[in-house]
């Protein structure tokens, strides 16, 4: 799980995990060291895990991206592209 922009706390069917056989792993990017960063690199690039996207501004239009994340109007990130 990557970004906690709901909040600190979640809740998880621990059932559900269990019978998939999922591991949860957390980290903490200001605290990695560089070998976990790579490794969750890694992951992104062999499409193990994907960002959950909720918008994409063109560059021209910053200022309303901006205003949406201030506004805490998203789920997901805010992608800014030329």
């Amino acid at each position: 799980m990557l970004g906690m922009v709901g909040g600190f706390k979640a809740t998880l069917d621990a059932a559900v995990l269990m019978f998939q056989e999922v591991t949860l792993r957390g980290i903490v990017e200001f605290y990695a060291d560089d070998a976990q960063i790579e490794a969750a690199w890694l992951l992104a690039h062999r499409g193990l895990v994907r960002p959950v996207i909720d918008k994409v501004w063109p560059l021209a239009r910053l200022a309303d991206a901006q205003r949406q994340m201030e506004r805490g109007d998203f789920f997901g990130k805010i992608v800014a592209a030329p």
